[in-house]
């Protein structure tokens, strides 16, 4: 599952259940999706984990996000960062 964190303080995250390798762009501005990391106003990218990243490779831009709700969105075509490993 998808989370969201920012870039300048938060990237890349460090998930306790999941590992996180590609962290892309949302689609439109992303004024609207910010950094899930409790108290940080950043805009933030969306980190997709190791199967999430296999489907962004072969073209799917939709996924769901980590937080408990039913909640999906959209991404772009532009990967923004790569975690290593």
């Amino acid at each position: 599952m998808a989370i969201v964190r920012c870039r300048e303080r938060h990237s890349p995250p460090q998930g306790k259940t999941h590992s996180y390798r590609l962290g892309v762009a949302p689609a439109g501005d992303g004024e609207g999706v910010r950094c899930g990391h409790r108290g940080c106003p950043h805009k933030g990218l969306v980190w997709l984990d190791v199967p999430e990243a296999a489907q962004f490779q072969t073209g799917e831009r939709e996924f769901h996000l980590h937080n408990g709700y039913q909640v999906k969105f959209r991404v772009s075509d532009a990967v923004v960062m790569r975690a290593n490993g």
